[in-house]
Parts: C-alpha cells; sequence; structure tokens
C-alpha cells in the first residue's frame, strides 16, 4: 500500500560545500517511517530538463523535535536538471512526497553491535538513526567510519562530534582522504561479529564492499540500498568468468538483492541467498511456493495489472510491493520483474 502525500518546501539552506538541504511540511498530522528509511520526491514540473523525469529518492532526515509532519533531505549540488529545479522553487512550493520505502534499517535485537562505514551525504539516513537510538538511549554498540574529501564538504560533522558526547557507546570516527582497508579493520577491531551498513556514492559502496567480502565479512552481514556484487566493479573484473552457465549462477547466488526464478504459474523454481537475508525464508521454504509466501498484500487489482504487463504485454514490471517477512515484520520492496524465453521463443 503506497503512500502518496502533497507536502510543500518550507526552508532550504547550504548546509556545506555545494550542499543542501530542504525541509518538508506534509499534508498529514503525523508522518510514521522506520529510522533508515526513504521517500521519493515528486516534483509537478521541472524547470531545467531532466532525462531520469521529475522524481527521485532521498533519504529521510529527521531531529524527532519539532512538528511530526516535517522531514528534510539532503543532497549535493550537481548537473541533474532535477536538483537544479528543487534547489531554485521558491519556499512555500508544492511537490508530491510518496512513502516511506526501505527496509535498510536498524536490527531488533540490541545486542547486535553496528559498524556505518559512510561516504558524503550518505550520512543523512546514518545519522537519523543514530540520533532515534541516542534520543531512547538504545545500548546498541555502534561505530560510525565517516569519509569525506574534505572538512568542507563534511556535512552534520558537528552535531554527530555533540551525539558522541551524548551517547557513550556511539564511536564517531572521522577521516578525510581515501578509505583504506587498515582504516576500516584498525578502527573496528574490539567489536566483535557486527552488522556492516554502507551509504554513500556508488564508486565507494562498491570499493567498501568488495574489501569487506574479501576479510572473509559474510554478506548477510553487509546491508546498503544499492549494493550487489553482480553489479560491481569486482565482478565486472570477472565478466568472461559470470558468462558462463556456472559463473552466472554464482553471481545470482552472491548477489545481495534478492533474486528469484518462477514458472508461468509463479511457483517458484530458483532463489537466491539474498532472498534468504530479506524474506527470512529458506530457500527450501519458498521452492514450489509462490511470492505470495511474503506478498500478498497488495489489491488485487494491481496484481492483475502487474501479470498483464508480464503475460500479455511481455514487459517488465517495474514498481513498489509491501511485504512481510517470516518474522511478520512489513517491509517495502523496490522490484523489477521481466519474462523471459526458452529457444523456441516461449515465455518461461
Amino acid at each position: 500500500m503506497e503512500k502518496f502525500f502533497n507536502a510543500v518546501i518550507v526552508d532550504r539552506k547550504e548546509i556545506a560545500e555545494d550542499t543542501y538541504e530542504i525541509i518538508f511540511e506534509l499534508n498529514c498530522e503525523n508522518f510514521y517511517f522506520v529510522p533508515g528509511q526513504y521517500v521519493w520526491v515528486v516534483l509537478p514540473e521541472l524547470q531545467y530538463p531532466d532525462e531520469r523525469g521529475n522524481r527521485r529518492p532521498f533519504s529521510i532526515l529527521s531531529r524527532f523535535k519539532g512538528k511530526n509532519n516535517q522531514i528534510s533531505c539532503a543532497f549535493r549540488k550537481s548537473g541533474s536538471g532535477f536538483k537544479q529545479t528543487l534547489i531554485s522553487m521558491p519556499i512555500g512550493s508544492a511537490l508530491r512526497i510518496d512513502g516511506p520505502f526501505g527496509f535498510c534499517t536498524l536490527p531488533q535485537d540490541e545486542a547486535t553491535p553496528i559498524v556505518f562505514i559512510v561516504g558524503g551525504v550518505g550520512i543523512t539516513s546514518v545519522l537519523t538513526m543514530i540520533r532515534y537510538a541516542t534520543i531512547n538511549k538504545s545500548s546498541r554498540r555502534i561505530i560510525l567510519l565517516y569519509v569525506n574529501r574534505d572538512s568542507k564538504r563534511a556535512v552534520y560533522l558537528d552535531e554527530l562530534e555533540n551525539l558522541q558526547q551524548e551517547n557513550k557507546i556511539f564511536t564517531l570516527i572521522s577521516y578525510f582522504g581515501d578509505l583504506t582497508s587498515d582504516l576500516i579493520f584498525n578502527n573496528t577491531k574490539d567489536i566483535a561479529n557486527p552488522i556492516w551498513y554502507v551509504f554513500g556514492p556508488e564508486a565507494l559502496v562498491f570499493a567498501v564492499g568488495e574489501m569487506l567480502i574479501k576479510n572473509n565479512i559474510h554478506p548477510d552481514k553487509i546491508k546498503t540500498e544499492e549494493f550487489r556484487l553482480s553489479a560491481s566493479p569486482f565482478y565486472q573484473k570477472n565478466i568472461e568468468v559470470i558468462k558462463t552457465a556456472k559463473g552466472l549462477k554464482m553471481a545470482l547466488d552472491n548477489a545481495f538483492n534478492h533474486i528469484i526464478v518462477t514458472d508461468s504459474e509463479g511457483k517458484i523454481v530458483y532463489a537466491n541467498h539474498g532472498a534468504e537475508i530479506i524474506t527470512g525464508y529458506s530457500i527450501k521454504e519458498m521452492l514450489s511456493s509462490t511470492p505470495r509466501l511474503w506478498g500478498g498484500l497488495m489489491s488485487g487489482d494491481f496484481y492483475k495489472s502487474l501479470w498483464k504487463i508480464i503475460k500479455e504485454d511481455v514487459k517488465t514490471f517495474e514498481g513498489e510491493f509491501t511485504n512481510r517477512k517470516k518474522s511478520g515484520d512489513i517491509y517495502i520492496a523496490r522490484v523489477k520483474i521481466s519474462p523471459f524465453f526458452n529457444p523456441k521463443n516461449n515465455n518461461l
């Protein structure tokens, strides 16, 4: 069940070099979300051309004080027509907020320690999670390794330093320069079996993911909204191996994304480890079942449209699903579902 809110821009400020924070007020009494989630910001029209269109996802930034229907987002200035339009819109301008979405949130068990490795404005989602943990006097051990090119671009660094003073089990390590494996593991050697969260520019996320895996960190201990092994430079270097049937299966098996294959009736014939991590169901439980095992929460019309696009129109479906994990927890998944064919061009 997607949620849509009319909203207005109530404030905008430059918080670091070429970096902006924008505050939105939504037309609701309270906006409920889980720290770590994101929203889609949808502009009514673009003042500058942008081939990616008029909508973008942004991590939710909240200070958990003031109005409960206000949230913020932060981003670097770029040549994007979307961002140029958003920066130039007058205070009071109307737009739409869709969400919240996402499941890259804190684990329920507070005994589970966390290591955040963050570059640049990837800090927004992490800052919200650390604020939330501090306000609620969480007993969770948290280490944040925050990397920036220089101090001028280190957003919210003062606020993070204040949170470290307030929360004695939160450790901030701020670093300017290139991130290395030694830097990561020398600063986290005293924390046992943590969950690793990686946020930031794509290049940093891919590089850190490769470092963690090469140091024997299991994929189910690494969380990020965008990273998957099969898209990373680490796998691109081995593309010839991946092109083989065995290599392709290796890439699918080890991808962070939830990947399943069904037959034409919707029964699952393949599921990867990412599907286990995200849904909580084992591969054995998934095989021969249908995706209703974790789904079935959308409207009947939604599913009719989905099957028409895939089976009749023979096109790829893209959208947001509300799903339920085996634990009962609700999460939002952004999915892409594509039909594929055998050599005789029959839809499988």
